[in-house]
Order: structure tokens, then C-alpha cells, then sequence
């Protein structure tokens, strides 16, 4: 029997809320597992704590995708979801300084799947949102 839309839908949401979380998980673990000042984070205490926040956020996210509950309609949940991955990641790219440049990549999968499930003008508006936000943090 084919997956219905929402099946599929249902699906990609739980697997990019999934990858938040290892994604979470293993910034989390090179917070506290590695020296900061040795990598030349600038504030390694926000930094910390912005990891720990998104790993919060992202086992939340996790939590909420994975509940059979009713839920808004697709493009508020994505865009929700989008909103929160841009502000943790934000504060982390901020409190990081230049150690952290390669953090943005982690946004990659939740705007594919954005552009993937709503096929509309909102993945658009996501991808500029998130090219917005990480251009202002310079």
C-alpha cells in the first residue's frame, strides 16, 4: 500500500528532527568533551550553553514530530522548526567566533527538506531567512 502525502510528509519530518538531534548531540559533546580555549572559541560558557539550549530544542522537536498529535499545518511546523534551528545556531556561530565557520552546513538538510515538503514560495522565503540571519552574525 503507497504512503500517503502525509505518511511522507510525517517521514521526512521525523528524519531531519533525527538529524537535528545527533547534529545537537555531537556539538554538545565537542563542548564539553574538548578544551575551547585550545580551538579559540571566543566565549566558551555562551557557547556551552547554546549547545545544551539546541540539544534541548532539538530532542523537543524530536519529541513533537515523533507524537501523534494534531498538528498545524506543514508550513507552520517547518517554518517553526527553521526558525529555532537559525536562533541556536546563531548564538553558537556568535559565542564561537571564527572556530565555528563550518556550523551554517548544518542548516543545508532542514532547508532541502523545507524546499522538499511545502514546494511553495515559503521554502524560498526559508532559505533567504536562514542566508538573512547568517550574513547578519558578521
Amino acid at each position: 500500500m503507497p504512503l500517503s502525502v502525509a505518511d511522507s510528509s510525517r517521514r521526512i519530518l521525523w528524519i531531519i528532527a533525527l538529524y537535528r538531534a545527533i547534529c545537537a548531540a555531537v556539538l554538545l559533546g565537542i563542548a564539553l568533551l574538548v578544551d575551547l580555549n585550545s580551538i579559540q572559541i571566543t566565549t566558551p560558557s555562551v557557547f556551552i550553553a547554546g549547545t545544551a539550549m539546541y540539544f534541548v530544542f532539538a530532542l523537543l522537536a524530536f519529541w513533537w514530530v515523533q507524537s501523534d498529535r494534531v498538528t498545524p499545518s506543514l508550513s507552520f511546523v517547518a517554518s517553526g522548526l527553521l526558525a529555532g534551528d537559525i536562533f541556536f545556531l546563531a548564538l553558537i556561530i556568535v559565542a564561537g567566533g571564527n572556530a565555528v565557520a563550518p556550523v551554517p552546513i548544518v542548516l543545508f538538510p532542514q532547508l532541502a527538506s523545507s524546499g522538499w515538503l511545502l514546494r511553495t514560495r515559503t521554502a524560498f522565503f526559508h532559505a533567504a531567512l536562514a542566508t538573512v540571519a547568517l550574513l547578519g552574525l558578521d
